[in-house]
């Protein structure tokens, strides 16, 4: 099995959408090989000389036919693992931000529909300059590993995760009030003061209204954010 790095190289070679597109290929491909077997039974049974010449190329279409749907399934497959591996933030874990802002639209909808509360979070990693400048980018990397893990602890599973840029991260709480998001805060704060990292973190809390787009929601969010950092 090869190593870790030799994975992400070489799901970083080929994108999902040329995945897709190659699996496209093998299907079409595919069906052209059935159809190329059908004509040749019709020729094995029309013809007086040489018909099993005819069915053993007919089965021979027919085997590759079967081989293109077996690439076709795996292209598919892989695709299906690159584009989850592409939603990932290889150093933290937590969805990046394309893709989890994408869920959070998703969240909104939901929320909208049922009724429900929901809050998004803006949390800002204190100090992330200090820690590398004085202890260097490892301490760093491993500063928002802790972050983003007690964030991902002390919230539930279906809550969202995402890293929004070097030292940020966006999270949704659904069916929580400010209150209730601000005492989860809370207690991640307590955590990670007791932790050997020197990680800390500042967190704005928005709740959605009627109407908001994501980037009203966001901006909100980073608003309290920075109001609370100068408190």
């Amino acid at each position: 099995m090869g190593t870790s790095e030799d994975r992400d190289s070489a799901l970083e070679a080929t994108s999902p959408s040329a995945r897709e597109a190659a699996a496209d290929r093998r299907d079409l491909a595919a069906e052209a090989r059935d159809l190329a077997a059908q004509v040749r039974d019709g020729l094995a049974a029309d013809c007086e000389q040489r018909p099993a010449e005819q069915r053993e190329l007919a089965a021979q279409d027919r085997e590759d036919a079967a081989e293109d749907r077996r690439h076709s399934a795996h292209d598919r497959e892989l695709a299906s693992l690159e584009l989850a591996y592409e939603g990932i933030d290889s150093l933290t874990g937590v969805m990046r931000r394309r893709v989890g802002l994408a869920a959070v639209r998703r969240e909104m909808d939901r929320a909208e529909r049922t009724g429900e509360p929901l809050v998004l979070a803006f949390v800002d990693t204190v100090g992330l300059k200090a820690i590398n400048d004085t202890q260097g980018h490892a301490a760093g990397d491993r500063a928002l590993q802790d972050v983003a893990g007690c964030i991902t602890r002390d919230l539930r599973s279906y809550d969202l995760v995402i890293r929004v840029g070097g030292d940020e991260f966006v999270c949704t709480l659904s069916g929580q009030t400010i209150a209730q998001a601000d005492a989860r805060y809370e207690n991640m704060s307590l955590r990670l003061a007791e932790g050997t990292s020197g990680a800390r973190i500042t967190v704005g809390l928005a709740a959605l209204e009627t109407g908001d787009s994501v980037g009203e929601l966001v901006d909100r969010a980073d608003q309290a954010m920075l109001g609370a950092r100068w408190e």
